[in-house]
């Protein structure tokens, strides 16, 4: 039986910091997850920079098909971050605005020295892991506490920004005050 707990894998383009390389390595954790844990909704998502399609390229190459419970999304499609409940990225600021939404994340690279942003692994919102043991663990560890990690994300967005994701609103009740 399927679960309700969605996961959202945003793998980097492979064009920036983070190598193809990696990119391909976070693509091989997701399958063998989807593969293994068939009650989790796994959506993966290509960065919209991902001109050469090497995320469906790469899935169709390497993958005897794609298992029921991972969900190919448009790289052009917006994201919701509020209908998932862990972000699994390379190394992105996505994990910032997942963070307001209260998601947690789950950062995906060699080793801890390659995290582009370590404050979501400092103030606790996230998780890291280098290969699928501490990818699972990681992917359970915040299923299990789901709240803890919720309250984390508040705590980081109240303290990191000071219109708290929601500086669209400030920027217009300053205009209609005006």
């Amino acid at each position: 039986t399927r679960s309700n707990n969605k996961i959202l894998v945003l793998p980097n383009s492979g064009g920036s910091h983070t190598p193809l390389n990696q990119v391909y390595r976070l693509i091989d954790l997701v399958l063998k997850l989807s593969i293994e844990r068939k009650s989790l909704n796994i959506y993966l998502k290509p960065h919209p920079a991902d001109f050469k399609d090497n995320v469906l390229n790469y899935l169709n190459r390497n993958s005897e098909g794609i298992p029921d419970n991972l969900v190919l999304m448009n790289k052009k499609e917006q994201i919701q971050f509020q209908d998932f409940d862990i972000l699994v990225i390379n190394n992105s600021a996505a994990g910032t605005e997942a963070a307001i939404f209260a998601v947690p994340v789950i950062i995906v690279c060699k080793n801890k020295d390659e995290i582009m942003v370590p404050q979501y692994i400092e103030e606790g919102i996230g998780e890291f892991a280098s290969d699928y043991l501490e990818f699972a663990r990681a992917i359970d560890k915040v299923l299990s506490d789901k709240d803890t990690y919720k309250d984390r994300c508040d705590k980081f967005v109240n303290l990191n920004y000071s219109n708290q994701g929601k500086s669209v609103e400030a920027v217009m009740n300053i205009l209609l005050q005006n």
